[in-house]
């Protein structure tokens, strides 16, 4: 299982870097055990804490790991890194 990089770590290149960026790191999945809601870890064990679960870039590569690992009672969850929203005004004198 391969966790995914951190937002610091995306890089910016091309004109669909911003769809890009968010569409790769705002939102992650990570794999729940349904009865304890514990998560799935890294190393293959299970921790209460989030910051610790093993997180993947779609629901499928979640799904591969499930059925890897003949997980049962799981569910996934997806978490997202932007929590809040910021307003930049664009006045006209800008696009000049």
């Amino acid at each position: 299982m391969k966790p995914t990089l951190s937002n610091h770590d995306a890089p910016a290149s091309g004109a669909s870097f911003d769809t890009e960026f968010l569409s790769r790191n705002s939102t992650k999945v990570v794999i729940q055990e349904t009865a304890t809601r514990r998560y799935l870890t890294a190393a293959g064990l299970w921790s209460n804490t989030l910051n610790q679960a093993c997180t993947f870039r779609s629901g499928s590569a979640a799904m591969e790991q499930v059925k890897q690992q003949k997980l049962t009672q799981v569910r996934l969850v997806l978490t997202r890194d932007i929590t809040f929203s910021e307003i930049i005004p664009v006045t006209n004198a800008m696009l000049a």
